[in-house]
């Protein structure tokens, strides 16, 4: 892939400089199931995406969710889902379902938030 990216003398510069050659990323593993979006909710300045709609009385693990965020889980408004193509990725939680969230989808939900606040 680097050979594609840089010709020699471009390679021969960035080694003069002590800079690495860049190299795409690998994409996130295939082991992840992929949850398809049918639902945006705003909270904030945050996106959150669920393949179901929300329940009148919200989980409590989606209300500590909200307190974290530093909004009341009442703020959550749905908005169309055309939205999310203009929200800043790093602000997008894709939640999945909302009922029967196991450990590691709250690991993970939690440790992009901690990325954020901190």
């Amino acid at each position: 892939m680097t050979n594609q990216n840089f010709n020699t003398s471009q390679k021969n510069a960035l080694a003069a400089l002590g800079l690495p050659l860049w190299q795409r990323r690998q994409s996130p593993s295939t082991n992840e199931t992929v949850t398809s979006v049918a639902y945006c909710y705003r909270l904030g300045q945050w996106l959150l995406q669920l393949s179901e709609r929300l329940p009148v009385k919200h989980p409590q693990w989606l209300v500590d969710l909200s307190l974290t965020l530093g909004q009341p889980s009442s703020a959550l408004a749905e908005i169309p889902q055309s939205n999310q193509q203009q929200w800043d990725p790093a602000f997008t939680l894709n939640l999945g379902v909302v009922t029967n969230v196991d450990a590691a989808t709250k690991a993970r939900i939690w440790q992009q938030i901690q990325n954020h606040l901190s």
